[in-house]
């Protein structure tokens, strides 16, 4: 591997405030399309690691490299699909609604495909479309939310340094020490 993961260009979807919730599974503006519209200056990183086996997960030396460097010691699967997962409609609610965490949020698509809504530095959404193979980490403190797309159906990884913590905060969660140092970072940034 050598030269560390690349950030692929990927299709990034800038969207104005409010259109991002007229419907959950569409794409927006394609004002991004081609390159990376967020990347590292707002702490996230959508990476589509060519040395990655999405069929062959299990079993990837690659994949373990990246777990040991960057410690996610703890992984599981889950399938988000109406025959898959249980209370599916709540659990589609629940992931859609805004909301941060106190620890940052690792996910690798095996198969299917979905979008991650981030806010960006001007509190504007950015639809980053995810596909398999696609390997994300948001950064701990940023307000964001997941969906499906048209497919309807994503089986992904989810990995976590150290045990995990489930617990999403609803905006507004801006007391808490994690939102506080995003936003400091997020301001050193731009």
């Amino acid at each position: 591997m050598g030269e560390g993961p690349r950030v692929s260009p990927g299709r990034n979807i800038r969207g104005e405030e409010g259109a991002a919730s007229r419907d959950a599974a569409s794409p927006r503006e394609e004002g991004g399309k081609g390159g990376w519209v967020l990347g590292a200056d707002a702490g996230c990183f959508r990476f589509n690691l060519a040395q990655l086996d999405a069929d062959k997960y299990e079993n990837d030396p690659e994949l373990e490299k990246i777990r040991r460097e960057r410690n996610y010691s703890w992984m599981d699967i889950i399938t988000i699909c109406r025959e898959k997962l249980p209370n599916y409609e709540e659990k589609l609610k629940m992931f859609y609604e805004e909301h941060l965490h106190l620890d940052e949020e690792i996910r690798y698509v095996l198969e299917g495909s979905g979008y991650f809504d981030v806010r960006d530095e001007e509190d504007k959404w950015i639809r980053i479309a995810m596909e398999k193979g696609d390997m994300i980490t948001l950064p701990a403190g940023i307000y964001h939310r997941f969906t499906l797309d048209e497919t309807n159906y994503v089986k992904a990884m989810r990995l976590f340094v150290g045990e995990p913590v489930w617990t999403a905060y609803n905006r507004p969660a801006d007391h808490f020490a994690a939102r506080e140092q995003y936003v400091r970072f997020l301001a050193e940034t731009v």
